[in-house]
């Protein structure tokens, strides 16, 4: 991996930070805390064109047990490719493609168990891997948030696919220049029993105790993106 490539990743790390730290402080804590983070990192506004996410890229996930204080599962889903396009400086579509075929675990709330896991998310059980190698979200919509214009944070809305089932979805993003490149991070939570994912739903079972998977689990990215050639 080039040095360069090394430094847009952390510039991607830390965006996903600004994200989460704006998002838990206080309002005039956060604005003075964006705007002191994005000089540090040489955020610019969005140019109008047509970008394609890097290769190589993917979100990560994490899911969780409702009754046990801290238990988590984490893992990765590979970007199969993706576009952005931008006019009058804001994104007016784009979409990602995902490999859930090559969906990974990266670590357990056991501790162990991560190939076993792995299989289980890849069954009929959860996403139906074979069946449904890939899903997709396609962005409708995407302005800049009020009284956020100096955090580049953008609310996004679009259409996420999987198993078949569409659904809409929207959540907030940062998204802006570096070096000629763009740059998009975001984390949110989805309710996975939209797409008739039920495993473990209390929704759905009874008598689960402390096997009650929650709902919703959470989604995170942050995507670098070339100009299209």
């Amino acid at each position: 991996m080039t040095k360069k490539y090394l430094g847009f990743a952390a510039l991607a790390i830390a965006a996903v930070g600004l994200l989460l730290m704006q998002g838990s402080a206080a309002p005039s804590t956060a604005v003075n805390n964006a705007e002191a983070s994005q000089k540090e990192i040489g955020a610019e506004p969005l140019q109008d064109g047509s970008y394609e996410i890097v290769s190589g890229s993917s979100i990560n996930w994490e899911g969780r047990k409702t009754m046990i204080a801290g238990y988590k599962d984490v893992g990765t889903v590979p970007i199969l490719q993706g576009k952005i396009a931008v006019s009058g400086g804001k994104i007016t579509g784009g979409n990602m493609i995902f490999d859930m075929s090559a969906l990974k675990v990266g670590a357990t709330g056991k501790q162990k168990g991560e190939s076993m896991l792995e299989r289980h998310l890849k069954s009929d059980s959860f996403f139906n891997a074979e069946k449904f190698p890939t899903a997709e979200f396609v962005i409708k919509e995407a302005a800049p948030e009020k009284d956020a214009a100096d955090s580049f944070r953008h609310a996004v809305s679009g259409e996420l696919t999987m198993k078949g089932i569409t659904r809409e979805v929207a959540f907030s993003a940062l998204a802006f220049m570096k070096e000629g490149k763009a740059v998009v991070a975001a984390t949110f939570d989805l309710d996975r029993t939209l797409w008739d994912i039920r495993f473990g739903s209390a929704k759905f079972f009874d008598d689960l105790a402390d096997n009650v998977i929650d709902d919703k689990f959470t989604v995170s990215f942050s995507v670098v993106a070339n100009p299209a050639r």
